[in-house]
């Protein structure tokens, strides 16, 4: 049993560097995983490599593209924001609409894992 078994992270920029890692380590640690890129080169290439992991080709700034994630997903209980955006653009994509429906679909409340922090997983 690992110490995140059965929790739901979204990583979003998942496919490569710390995204990748930090995807790879939740997963080996119990967590059901789904991360996103915009390039279906890296989608591809990971999900051979990783098949416990959900992967998909998803633009972050596709909002309802990032709606039909989060149902998909359901109660969501940690999202990595690993992606390269600039942090303005990440903030002005997640205050549209989908902020509220990730609160209202989470256990608890969603925990936000920004790269500006550090966290131990």
């Amino acid at each position: 049993m690992g110490s995140m078994d059965n929790q739901n992270v979204v990583v979003i920029g998942g496919t490569s560097g710390i995204g990748l890692a930090t995807a790879v380590t939740v997963a080996r640690k119990g967590a059901n995983v789904w991360a996103v890129s915009r390039s279906e080169d890296k989608v591809k290439a990971c999900s051979g490599l990783y098949p416990e992991i959900t992967f998909s080709s998803l633009d972050t700034h596709n909002v309802e593209g990032l709606k039909s994630l989060f149902e998909s997903v359901g109660a969501i209980d940690h999202i990595v924001a690993a992606a390269t955006a600039q942090k303005e653009q990440w903030h002005r994509s997640w205050n549209k609409p989908m902020s509220s429906f990730v609160r209202r679909s989470t256990n608890s409340g969603v925990t936000p894992m920004l790269p500006a922090r550090a966290y131990h997983i």
